[in-house]
């Protein structure tokens, strides 16, 4: 126990008044004089003994009210934790997530959580230091500052993308610590809890004091929109599309008749009506026809309150006028690549075999290598490159193919060449789950009239998929999924002498969706928070990123496969990508994490038991307002004992007015 006025207590002294006062009876007796006064002695003995007891209640009494009363004014308390430090420095962390948007009973949480460190501040003195910790965990925030200045920027604290653990912080705190030699600290949390609490927490110093104060939401109904993609990797001008996407329901409740609404470009394209059981989700799709080429801006949005930084998804992507195809062919006449894409949809370009100029087909978006006989090592580096770069290839095998070639499929490709087979034989089986033919057929085909060989080579690839089969179990046609794309191959030569492949009614769609899949599928949406971003082709030096929000633009690093954000995209929305002579080579679009989109209600003792079960010393606090800081004043500066003793006081002067009284009858 400590004395905050310990000179009061000399006024002890004036427990001596009492003392003075039992010991020299003041009050004159008179004589009385009687004939006989034997029983009276023994009357006055009985008496006496009992009122020495009396006279040595009522000192005691005045004794300890007199004392009670100057205990009270030396004030005393028991020292709390920040008593036992020289250095007073407390740390908050103020969870400034999104899910802190989410209603609590007096208002948001995150307006909550800043009175709240407004209140524990005004707890301590103002020679305390403090520590901001928001979930931006910038160097700024490593810093212990004044009151003022930690108030300061309070109040410019608003909501942050970034999601951190709880271990995170813990940590920042702890190396915080160690860069300005600090010791003994207290470190307060004041969050939702929602989806942040881990277990890597056993690594951390236990010379911390954590105190934690749990923000209940009074709203448990949420709905995101989770992730938008498209079934196809190219998208074509004119054509209809189906964008898939998943919303989710993250409260108990159903949610019906929501409206979807699909933004293109700036415009209104489609709308629906959705609902979703609780606890679920959906995947569903829209429609929408591709008007304008280029790089394109979309939005899927709802109305959901009061959470809404996931209420809408961008997503971006890019609208080509025009697919290439390029053709490799030994022959220069009319080939049915030839007559199928020579059209305003298609751009066609084709090379003889012995003397392709690479650098006019490098852009194609397929490559057709028909009736090749010789496939040189140049050849299968172009092959290579194509497929690595997410574009599918179509191969012929003509009779005439060279053992050489065989050799140079089969140790690169693995595409086993056996002996050329001149039985005629049909076809019996269509692969229709596989992309290229899904669409292709409303129902099973029955009494289908098949393709046939009558002469072709009996090839053997244990990794790809039988598209086309003949009767005997070989196949005509087959894809091998290989680097980023797709390799076709058919076991025959495009000629009417030993198939009628080119000519049936099969190959159209074969052909063309072989197209419309050819690419590399780029991703619709990206993640604030993502520092790697894919592009092909590699974007080069002096690529800058602007933002079409605020016309903000940086520089991204540059990988070999893509570039690096380096965190500089904080905020959801769309950026364009331009190249050093400002020309526009992408689109991306950003939005919020969906972690926090999931809502879940604050477990105390399972929030506690994650701290103090890797030996962290933790406490939970359960009052707002004022009750915070008699919360804080009794546990680091000190439990105050004065009204103890003011009422100690009271008891005792109550105790002698009843003795006094009793003296009296």
């Amino acid at each position: 126990m400590i004395f905050s006025s310990p000179l009061f207590l000399w006024a002890l002294g004036l427990l001596a008044i009492p003392i003075i006062i039992h010991l020299f009876q003041f009050k004159r007796y008179k004589r009385l004089y009687f004939s006989d006064i034997s029983l009276l002695k023994e009357v006055q003995t009985k008496s006496q003994t009992k009122n020495q007891l009396r006279h040595l209640l009522v000192l005691f009494a005045r004794l300890f009210f007199i004392g009670a009363i100057v205990m009270a004014f030396a004030q005393p308390f028991i020292p709390g934790e920040m008593m036992n430090t020289n250095e007073k420095v407390v740390s908050i962390y103020v969870d400034n997530s999104l899910s802190m948007q989410n209603q609590g009973e007096d208002g948001r949480l995150l307006a909550l959580a800043l009175q709240s460190a407004f209140e524990i501040v005004a707890s301590y003195p103002r020679t305390t230091k403090f520590q901001l910790i928001t979930n931006e965990l910038n160097s700024m925030e490593r810093r212990f500052v004044e009151r003022d200045q930690f108030l300061n920027a309070l109040d410019k604290t608003d909501y942050s993308s970034q999601h951190q653990t709880l271990s995170r912080i813990v940590a920042f705190h702890s190396t915080s610590k160690i860069e300005s030699e600090l010791g003994q600290s207290i470190l307060y949390l004041l969050s939702d809890f929602s989806n942040n609490v881990d277990s890597n927490l056993s690594t951390f110093d236990s010379t911390t004091i954590i105190r934690l104060l749990p923000l209940q939401s009074q709203v448990s109904q949420n709905v995101s929109i989770d992730s938008v993609w498209f079934n196809v990797p190219t998208v074509q001008i004119g054509r209809e599309y189906t964008l898939h996407f998943k919303i989710s329901n993250h409260g108990s409740s159903a949610v019906v008749d929501l409206a979807l609404i699909m933004t293109i470009n700036g415009k209104q394209r489609n709308s629906i009506v959705i609902s979703v059981e609780p606890n679920s989700y959906i995947d569903s799709s829209m429609t929408f026809i591709a008007e304008d080429s280029g790089f394109t801006s979309g939005i899927l949005e709802i109305e959901d309150s009061p959470i809404t930084f996931d209420d809408k998804i961008n997503f971006a992507f890019q609208v080509q006028t025009k697919l290439g195809v390029a053709e490799i062919s030994p022959s220069s006449e009319l080939s049915p690549f030839e007559q199928l894409f020579s059209s305003e949809q298609f751009t066609y370009k084709r090379e003889q075999d012995d003397r392709i100029i690479t650098d006019s087909i490098s852009d194609a978006d397929m490559l057709v290598l028909n009736n090749i006989s010789n496939f040189t090592s140049g050849l299968m580096a172009m092959i290579d490159e194509y497929l690595k770069q997410g574009k599918n290839v179509f191969i012929s095998l003509p009779a005439n193919l060279s053992d050489a070639s065989k050799q140079t499929l089969l140790s690169n490709l693995e595409i086993n060449i056996g002996t050329w087979d001149t039985a005629r034989l049909v076809a019996n089986r269509i692969e229709t789950s596989h992309p290229i033919y899904k669409d292709v057929f409303e129902t099973q085909p029955k009494n289908l009239n098949y393709p046939f060989a009558n002469g072709r080579w009996r090839v053997s690839i244990p990794a790809a998929t039988k598209l086309i089969e003949l009767f005997d179990g070989t196949p005509l046609l087959s894809v091998l999924n290989h680097r980023n794309a797709s390799l076709f191959i058919l076991s025959t030569e495009l000629n009417d002498e030993y198939t009628n492949f080119h000519k049936h009614a099969l190959f159209v769609p074969t052909a063309l969706n072989i197209v419309l899949e050819s690419g590399l599928r780029n991703q619709l949406t990206y993640t604030i928070g993502s520092n790697k971003v894919s592009m092909s082709p590699t974007p080069k030096e002096g690529t800058t990123i602007k933002s079409r929000g605020d016309s903000a633009s940086f520089i991204p690093g540059i990988s070999h496969d893509g570039i690096l954000l380096n965190s500089m995209i904080e905020n959801a929305g769309f950026y364009d990508v331009f190249d050093i002579n400002k020309k526009p080579i992408g689109l991306l679009a950003f939005n919020y994490d969906r972690k926090e989109s999931e809502l879940s209600s604050v477990d105390e003792t399972a929030l506690l038991d994650a701290f103090t079960s890797n030996g962290l010393v933790t406490e939970i606090l359960n009052g707002e307002g004022a009750q915070i800081q008699k919360e804080i004043n009794q546990s680091d500066m000190g439990t105050e004992l004065w009204p103890l003793f003011i009422l100690l006081g009271l008891l005792f002067l109550l105790s002698e007015s009843v003795l006094l009284k009793l003296f009296s009858r």
